[in-house]
């Protein structure tokens, strides 16, 4: 499963972002996926102070990986995909299946959310029902 968020090329070229780190590490010890299971992979990168995206580089990362899940976190990666996919994503879906894969829509990772723990067993439910064990590759036709 590839795991991406807006910000993941800056957090991981620059100092990550404590609160976000911190959040996904929560979430990985509570999902007790085996290593290896989530494979984090940029959709932009910082340049100029700012994030430029890079679709070609996600799609041909995807490839290498022949990750079957996309799991994307907030709402600035869910636009970019619904604008690349060329699909409506009403708000409250959290599932796309897409070709031979699907996408899981989950919340912000910015790690500030008022009831931390809530928000982190509800993702983890989403991602169980879809985690490691599903099988397949990904191909995206990019």
């Amino acid at each position: 499963m590839v795991w991406t968020y807006f910000q993941l090329g800056q957090d991981m070229l620059q100092q990550p972002h404590a609160g976000r780190r911190q959040l996904l590490r929560e979430l990985l010890q509570a999902l007790r996926w085996p290593p290896g299971s989530v494979v984090f992979w940029p959709l932009a990168v910082p340049v100029d102070g700012r994030h430029e995206v890079n679709i070609g580089l996600f799609w041909r990362g995807l490839r290498v990986l022949g990750s079957k899940t996309v799991c994307c976190f907030g709402s600035a990666c869910r636009s970019i995909f619904a604008r690349e996919l060329a699909v409506s994503l009403p708000e409250d879906q959290r599932i796309l299946l897409y070709r031979t894969g699907k996408f899981l829509f989950l919340p912000e990772v910015e790690g500030e959310a008022t009831d931390k723990d809530a928000s982190i067993d509800s993702m983890c439910a989403l991602l169980r029902d879809h985690g490691p064990g599903s099988g397949g590759g990904w191909s995206p036709g990019k």
